[in-house]
C-alpha cells in the first residue's frame, strides 16, 4: 500500500467513526429531549404552561455549592410555578413565582459557563435566598416573561 491509500483509509476511519459518535449523540439527545416533553405534560396541563424547554441545561443551585450534578432536563414556567427535572432525576425543583426575586442573565454560574449568557433567577426559600441558573435556546425571552410574571 501506497502512503495516499493508506491516508484515504485513515480519513475514511476517521469519518465513519465520528458518523457513529454523531449518530449516537443524535439518538441520546432525542431521547432525553422526548423524556423531558413527557415529564412537563405528566405534570402540567397544556393550557398551565407558559412556556417550557424540554433540553434546558441546568448550572444547578448556589445553596449546594460547585460540587453538584448538573445536567440537562425539563424546564416550565406555569402562572404559578418555575419547575425543572433534570434528565435522570426524580427530585424536581419547584420555584414558586411568588417567591422570585430578581432574574438576568450571567456569563456564568458556580464557575461553569458554556460562553454564552445564562438565565439567572434569584429566589426565596425557607432557609434563605437562593440562585439557580440554565442555558436554554431563548435566554431573553425566559428572561422578560420571567419578569413579567412576578
Amino acid at each position: 500500500m501506497n502512503a495516499l491509500t493508506i491516508a484515504l483509509l485513515v480519513v475514511g476511519l476517521i469519518v465513519v467513526i465520528l458518523a457513529i459518535v454523531f449518530g449516537t449523540l443524535r439518538v441520546v439527545v432525542g431521547k432525553v429531549r422526548k423524556a423531558s416533553a413527557e415529564k412537563i405534560s405528566a405534570r402540567f396541563s397544556p393550557e398551565e404552561v407558559v412556556r417550557s424547554d424540554a433540553m434546558a441545561n441546568f448550572f444547578g443551585l448556589e445553596s449546594k455549592g460547585a460540587a453538584q450534578i448538573r445536567g440537562n432536563g425539563a424546564l416550565a414556567l406555569t402562572p404559578t410555578v418555575l419547575w425543572f427535572s433534570r434528565a435522570g432525576s426524580s427530585e424536581p425543583l419547584e420555584i414558586p413565582v411568588t417567591a422570585i426575586r430578581k432574574v438576568d442573565l450571567v456569563s456564568a454560574h458556580l464557575g461553569n459557563s458554556v460562553g454564552r449568557k445564562l438565565l439567572h433567577v434569584t429566589f426565596e426559600t425557607e432557609k434563605g435566598p437562593d440562585s439557580a441558573a440554565w442555558w436554554t435556546k431563548d435566554v431573553e425571552g425566559w428572561k422578560e416573561i420571567l419578569r413579567s410574571s412576578r
